[in-house]
């Protein structure tokens, strides 16, 4: 949440005290558009991110991919096995629950992400009850509300030192070696 967003945040604060489940913490966003032309170039490689897109990505983008790893920062300084990551602007669609089932799609053996925003494409999908099932995701995009293991932080910051993407470059994040899963119907 940036720091001069107080509406949203007063919004997903109470939003998620309906959630007593949750440990909230707030991240402080990065405000990209008010970063100078060094800071940027500190921490984001610009002609990288024009190679994968081609076009130069916007200053709020860069923003939000930073906001994004500051996130995974977080979890790998603290070693927090898992977390969701919520923008600040969600609304929950369904009942919000974390089953047993989805905790294990976030086993900490190996990198992994589980989607409960945006669209996704597929392969397989396994019932896990409540109406729910857990969809095995070959690309997706969004990057609204997700769960995140360490192991998956850990290795999104050490292949992807220098930001150079959209923060919902699912399919980037596949080919490092994160499997991602979703559930389905989503949820946020």
């Amino acid at each position: 949440n940036l720091p001069k967003s107080i509406h949203r945040k007063a919004y997903m604060e109470d939003l998620l005290s309906r959630y007593p489940f949750l440990d909230v913490t707030f991240i402080e966003a990065v405000d990209g558009r008010a970063m100078t032309e060094e800071e940027v170039d500190a921490v984001f490689d610009r002609e990288l991110a024009y190679q994968r897109y081609g076009r130069y990505m916007e200053r709020g983008e860069i923003g939000c991919v930073l906001s994004h790893y500051k996130c995974y920062e977080a979890m790998v300084r603290d070693n927090v096995p898992y977390a969701f990551i919520f923008e600040d602007d969600i609304s929950i669609l369904k009942e919000f629950v974390v089953t047993d089932e989805m905790l294990k799609a976030l086993s900490p053996d190996r990198p992994r992400s589980l989607m409960f925003s945006g669209d996704y494409w597929y392969y397989k999908m396994s019932k896990i009850g409540g109406g729910r099932s857990l969809a095995s995701v070959y690309d997706c995009v969004g990057a609204y509300a997700y769960m995140l293991n360490l192991p998956a932080a850990q290795l999104l910051l050490y292949k992807n030192p220098m930001r150079a993407c959209v923060a919902d470059h699912w399919s980037l994040y596949k080919r490092f070696g994160v499997k991602i899963k979703a559930v389905f119907p989503y949820v946020v």
